[in-house]
């Protein structure tokens, strides 16, 4: 098993991310934490990942407070 930590940034990065660690043809499970009420900008990324990784299983919760490396 393999995990890899993103935090989002910008459509052009997330792309750029997407493109160097993975296949279009990988499985893979993508979890998606979002504490965003902003629904056009998380349905852009969300559809960015489907199209990029056609073949993920792509899984989100909403949150007040993102955990990453420790820091909130």
């Amino acid at each position: 098993m393999k995990l890899l930590n993103y935090t989002y940034e910008s459509q052009e990065a997330l792309k750029t991310f997407i493109e160097t660690f993975f296949s279009p043809f990988d499985h893979l499970l993508i979890q998606v934490f979002c504490g965003e009420v902003d629904v056009p900008k998380v349905t852009s990324v969300l559809s960015l990942i489907k199209n990029a990784l056609p073949n993920s299983v792509i899984i989100g919760a909403s949150t007040a407070g993102e955990i990453k490396n420790g820091h909130v």
